[in-house]
């Protein structure tokens, strides 16, 4: 293998001058963006037909189960760490911010904060439950 293409393989942008990093963690060409999904990424104006417009949502589908798995890890942890800490699996005075900080993003998003609050509670109860069948039932706080 030559030295440049060792160079442009471990390079954690494409090769051409013309792509610049975007703030989301994509490189860009133009408002063309490559993902390490494979789908290059393209605004919702910019889907010429809903087969564009569906590639893009499955691709948005495979980075949110890529997230939601990834905060799972991170309550598996707690399993871990609120014994501990003596630490009951509900909070209530966490699950009262985690709320509000999902209102307060999703506002700030653009997206409906009753939405964002309905997703958050159920993907709260699901973490909680998940939690409880680790730990056993704890009083709440």
């Amino acid at each position: 293998m030559v030295a440049g293409a060792r160079a442009a393989r471990a390079s954690p942008h494409p090769p051409s001058r013309n792509w610049s990093h975007c703030n989301h963690g994509a490189w860009a060409l133009g408002r063309l963006h490559a993902t390490k999904y494979g789908v290059l990424m393209r605004l919702p104006s910019e889907c010429r037909n809903m087969a564009e417009l569906r590639l893009q949502i499955d691709r948005l589908d495979r980075q949110l189960i890529a997230l939601l798995a990834e905060r799972a890890a991170y309550i598996d942890r707690a399993t871990q760490l609120k014994p501990i800490e003596g630490l009951p699996a509900r909070i209530d005075s966490r699950v009262n911010t985690v709320k509000a900080n999902v209102r307060a993003q999703a506002s700030t998003q653009g997206l409906d904060p009753e939405l964002a609050e309905s997703l958050w509670t159920q993907l709260i109860d699901w973490s909680i439950a998940r939690e409880e069948k680790i730990l056993g039932h704890d009083k709440q706080e």
